[in-house]
């Protein structure tokens, strides 16, 4: 018995790896060897409930959005992330994206799209065109070419658009193309999961957000903090108006830019909003689970990696 164990752990060790990478010469498999390995070594979870998943990607943004079968998911870190967020889909048994967004062209915000897309199927991508307001243009235009390698239908953003994610709905609010600041030019979104509504910022900041709230009557449950809690974003103004029950700030452990400000902190603790943090907390999962026996919605909030 112990020799068949030993015999096993060579077979995966030292031979697995060798005919994957034969395989991979010869044009047998299409993935990489270590993708491949790396699908076959560890443990996929099968999530049983629809979920909003805020990553862990450091001092960028990502959001993973799973209703249904449907997945969605709302920026992509830096390039590097895009390794980090690859290995949480094929955790989840995740093979396929049939919506993206970047909401802005900054590198913490599409970066990690660069890989993504070369590793899973992503099908649809929502993102504005370049504008001489774009830090990032070489980065911007390394995105759109890989969509079109890909064969990913590119689609600019149109405020008032809605877009079904299985029991999901995600509406643009504001795409502001002519805003001078590439911050400003964040697409804006709602995405309204069975009884909650959880709104998306970019790195907006309250100039944008003052003319959301003087476009739109909206209250909100979660605030994705705008521009990772910088104090220039989630103004008194937005607060006040949307009233959101809880923030989540996505931002590095102790980061240069002290995100997410103490002023902002201060905001949100004088009027009761619960915060989480990627910093602190990892991965953030708001979940939704429908009850066998009654079809009741139970929602819950899940901490760690």
């Amino acid at each position: 018995m112990k020799k068949r164990v030993i015999i096993n752990i060579i077979l995966v060790v030292f031979v697995l790896p060798i005919v994957l990478e034969l395989s991979a010469i010869f044009g047998v498999v299409s993935s990489s060897p270590n993708q491949m390995l790396f699908e076959l070594l560890f443990k996929r979870e099968t999530e049983n409930y629809d979920y909003v998943e805020f990553l862990d990607v450091g001092q960028g943004d990502s959001t993973l959005i799973n209703s249904n079968g449907e997945v969605a998911v709302i920026d992509f870190g830096v390039v590097e992330d895009g390794d980090k967020i690859y290995k949480t889909l094929a955790r989840k048994n995740i093979k396929e994206i049939s919506f993206a967004v970047i909401t802005h062209h900054h590198s913490d915000h599409m970066g990690g799209f660069l890989r993504l897309a070369k590793k899973i199927k992503i099908n649809t991508l929502l993102i504005n065109n370049s504008s001489a307001a774009d830090a990032d243009k070489e980065l911007y235009n390394e995105v759109i070419a890989v969509a079109k390698q890909q064969k990913i239908n590119l689609i600019l953003p149109k405020e008032g658009s809605r877009f079904k994610i299985g029991n999901a709905c995600l509406t643009l609010l504001k795409c502001n193309t002519s805003a001078e600041d590439e911050n400003n030019r964040s697409i804006i979104s709602l995405l309204e999961i069975y009884s909650k509504s959880f709104l998306f910022t970019g790195d907006c900041e309250s100039s944008e957000e003052i003319s959301l709230i003087q476009s739109y009557n909206i209250k909100v449950d979660v605030l994705k903090l705008g521009h990772h809690g910088s104090k220039n974003a989630s103004s008194e103004q937005l607060l006040n108006s949307i009233k959101p029950q809880i923030a989540v700030a996505s931002c590095g452990y102790d980061n240069t830019y002290n995100h997410p400000s103490s002023d902002t902190l201060l905001r949100l603790e004088n009027r009761g909003i619960r915060v989480y943090r990627t910093d602190l907390n990892q991965n953030i999962l708001f979940g939704f689970k429908r009850s066998e026996t009654n079809q009741k919605i139970t929602s819950f909030v899940k901490l760690g990696a």
